[in-house]
């Protein structure tokens, strides 16, 4: 049995959070996969935790190296899976990326994501 006195209630502190480093690879012919990754970062996005927002945005970079938006399928499948998610108050990937501005330790990472994304990646 766990004393209460003993128990910690407080979340880790987030200059302690360190963000996992990860690689993605992916075959150029699954455009399922890649469009499954960006919704899975772009709702990340929606996190107000600083070290959940970072991974989004490291997620989402490595989506972007591989997603071909000058194909068709790649339309496509982004449109059909946002279709298929719950998600009644979409704000806009710009409006998430955007949101990232607002504190200093993600400005840098969201300015330069924004900045791929406003030119197609």
């Amino acid at each position: 049995m766990i004393e209460m006195s003993t128990y910690n209630h407080h979340r880790p502190h987030i200059s302690n959070f360190q963000v996992p480093s990860f690689q993605v690879e992916v075959n150029p012919g699954a455009p399922e996969l890649l469009a499954q990754l960006f919704w899975t970062g772009a709702s990340l996005l929606e996190s107000d935790y600083p070290g959940e927002y970072t991974m989004a945005l490291r997620l989402l970079s490595k989506v972007f190296d591989h997603l071909d938006l000058t194909l068709n399928d790649t339309y496509v499948c982004l449109e059909k899976l946002l279709n298929t998610m719950e998600w009644g108050t979409f704000p806009g990937v710009q409006s998430l990326l955007l949101k990232g501005l607002t504190l200093e330790a993600t400005s840098e990472p969201s300015r330069e994501l924004l900045s791929r994304w406003v030119r197609g990646f």
